[in-house]
């Protein structure tokens, strides 16, 4: 397992949020961490991510019906990953 978490940890060091933005590719890399019982930095990367998903919908839901109606791919994948996150 040690082998794995320095895996994750170059994952993380190379590609951060401040760099590359979490998306749908972020919770599997939190689970890893879980799978390796580093549940701290798992939980850091959940929070994270949650943080971000819940800043992008209330954007998205602030914007007038028709600005909203194009994005709605983007807000959906955003429900889903909440979703999934939570359970």
């Amino acid at each position: 397992m040690d082998s794995a978490v320095l895996v994750l940890d170059k994952c993380m060091e190379l590609t951060p949020n401040s760099r590359v933005p979490f998306d749908l590719f972020v919770p599997p890399v939190a689970e890893g961490y879980y799978n390796c019982q580093q549940n701290e930095k798992a939980n850091a990367i959940v929070t994270e991510h949650l943080n971000l998903i819940s800043e992008e919908l209330v954007y998205y839901f602030s914007l007038n019906p028709e600005l909203r109606d194009g994005l709605d791919y983007e807000i959906r994948v955003a429900l889903q990953l909440r979703r999934n996150t939570c359970r």
